[in-house]
């Protein structure tokens, strides 16, 4: 699985709040999008979101991984 295209994914979840809701944006299916999710969290070795019902937040892994992928993903991609 592309680590660039996890890290676009997870900043789009993080951005929305919602795996559906990055899903819709992307344009890609929602069990595509836990996929990618669950490899960032294989990654890093630790759970980055809690997920409920209502909403989904951050854990503070979470907010590490996505100040570095903020910084790196538009430099990897060229943006």
């Amino acid at each position: 699985m592309d680590r660039v295209i996890a890290a676009q994914v997870y900043n789009r979840i993080c951005e929305l709040g919602s795996l559906s809701a990055a899903a819709r944006a992307l344009g890609i299916s929602r069990p595509m999008v836990s996929r990618y999710l669950e490899q960032m969290e294989k990654w890093a070795g630790t759970r980055l979101v809690n997920r409920s019902t209502r909403k989904l937040t951050l854990t503070a892994a979470g907010e590490k991984v996505l100040l570095k992928t903020r910084n790196a993903v538009p430099a990897v991609a060229g943006n």
